[in-house]
């Protein structure tokens, strides 16, 4: 689009045009002159320039002869200076800077994240987290990570959940693509974080650092989009670890068991053979184990209420008649009266679970 001079002399018009194009890591600026008729008159301060700044960095197109703007290839006539591929009227400008300045770490995530592919092409066949460290320690599929991956390494990961410490477990075998898993585990057990790695073996440990430590860098810690590493690198909570189907109704794995009571009008036996009873009315906390960082992991809740008979009456004494228990990153089971007071009714995230009278169900925790 042509340009005059504050609409006054449409014989000096401008027409240009700048394209800036980045990847997220690089960044260039590519000019386009066309016909520059314009002329400084009887103005003061014409002295043109043709570069560019980002405040710390500068380039100043040099404009040969300088005494005389107006001949080919002057500063008011770029558009007979050869330029990019001796092109007239091009120039291409790398915006990047120098090595080691300033850059947009939120850029670069978003950059990284569109060239990533969609997680479930490359997760296929890849093992869960075992839930516990000594689920770990029992599973053949895992193996406790003793190396040493160098300071570089040790640093990225130490920036991810639960990377600076604990205890970590990874995969022995990758899958076809060369993916696997690294999972961390508190010193007293409980399962800190699951990661998923694409290029975790068969592949240069610079790339392992490249796509998959330092987009956590630039998306979780350097800006506020942590959201799109995860759509890339979704984590494992040790999802239907103990579970061979969707619907969880076979168990394949061996799980850490423990054993607690309550039977009666409300005597409880803890895990660790203590025995008490309980007779208050209302909603409580029956268990809740959390790590030695203070997050929740397991919470059990029940519901008491006076006993009520088949005859419709009320006998003054509490009994459990709903208990829920939720377990960080596997979901939650409830188990309550039926609506009709006939029998029991359970439900697995909120969808509700049919029951057979006369089947006995193990739940492994």
């Amino acid at each position: 689009m042509p340009v005059s001079y504050q609409k006054i002399n449409f014989s000096e018009t401008n027409t240009f045009q700048c394209v800036l194009t980045t990847d997220g890591e690089r960044s260039f600026a590519l000019l386009r002159y066309g016909d520059m008729l314009w002329g400084p008159g009887q103005r003061q301060h014409h002295n043109a320039l043709i570069g560019y700044t980002d405040g710390q960095f500068s380039h100043k197109e040099p404009t040969e002869p300088s005494e005389n703007p107006y001949r080919p290839a002057g500063r008011y006539r770029p558009q007979q200076v050869e330029g990019f591929r001796g092109k007239f009227g091009q120039l291409v400008y790398d915006l990047t800077g120098p090595e080691g300045s300033e850059v947009d770490f939120g850029i670069r995530c978003q950059a990284w994240a569109m060239k990533e592919p969609d997680p479930a092409e490359w997760t296929h066949d890849l093992s869960s987290c075992p839930c516990t460290r000594t689920q770990a320690l029992e599973d053949l599929s895992f193996l406790q990570d003793t190396a040493d991956p160098g300071s570089e390494v040790k640093a990225l990961r130490g920036q991810r959940w639960g990377g600076a410490g604990g205890h970590v477990f990874l995969s022995i075998l990758s899958n076809r693509r060369g993916a696997g898993k690294r999972c961390v585990y508190e010193p007293d057990g409980p399962l800190l974080a699951g990661y998923n790695e694409r290029y975790f073996s068969g592949h240069s440990i610079q790339k392992h650092i490249d796509k998959d430590l330092l987009p956590f860098q630039w998306c979780c810690v350097e800006s506020p989009l942590c959201h799109l590493y995860l759509d890339k690198r979704p984590l494992d909570r040790c999802q239907g670890y103990s579970w061979s189907s969707p619907d969880g109704c076979t168990p394949t794995k061996k799980a850490t068991q423990g054993v607690a009571m309550v039977y009666g009008s409300l005597h409880f036996i803890t895990f660790d053979g203590t025995e008490y009873s309980f007779k208050a009315l209302g909603e409580f906390v029956i268990l809740r184990l959390s790590s030695t960082t203070g997050s929740n992991i397991f919470t059990l809740q029940g519901q008491t209420d006076k006993l009520h008979t088949d005859a419709e009456g009320i006998i003054e004494v509490p009994v459990v008649v709903r208990m829920a228990a939720f377990h960080q990153g596997i979901g939650k089971i409830e188990w309550r009266c039926a609506e009709n007071s006939d029998g029991l009714q359970v439900l697995v995230d909120d969808a509700d679970v049919p029951v057979t009278v006369g089947n006995d169900h193990l739940v492994l925790t």
